[in-house]
């Protein structure tokens, strides 16, 4: 599955082997109660994810920065009561405030 919303990009982690993941809290719409839900989760970045060093660069020293952002492969994965999502982060794109 490929989704394409609005995201909170909250920065790179890089580990010991080199891989690196974007932290993003993908929109995912609204509960019954009107509040906002987001899924929470770290996306793979690939050669082919495009974005991300200018996404990364105006993040600077905030920590949070709104995106349009497109994942492939969006799945969850159960972590005691909660779920983290994971993916291939195709694209990000800064939004206009």
């Amino acid at each position: 599955m490929k989704i394409e919303t609005v995201a909170v990009f909250r920065g790179l982690h890089k580990f010991p082997n080199g891989n690196e993941v974007a932290n993003l809290d993908l929109l995912s719409g609204k509960d019954q109660n009107g509040k906002v839900r987001y899924l929470k989760g770290s996306f793979v970045v690939t050669e082919k994810s495009k974005g991300i060093k200018e996404a990364f660069e105006a993040l600077g020293q905030d920590e949070s920065l709104l995106v349009d952002a497109k994942v492939a492969n969006l799945f969850g994965e159960p972590n005691g009561k909660f779920v983290n999502y994971r993916g291939l982060l195709d694209s990000v794109s800064l939004r206009s405030k």
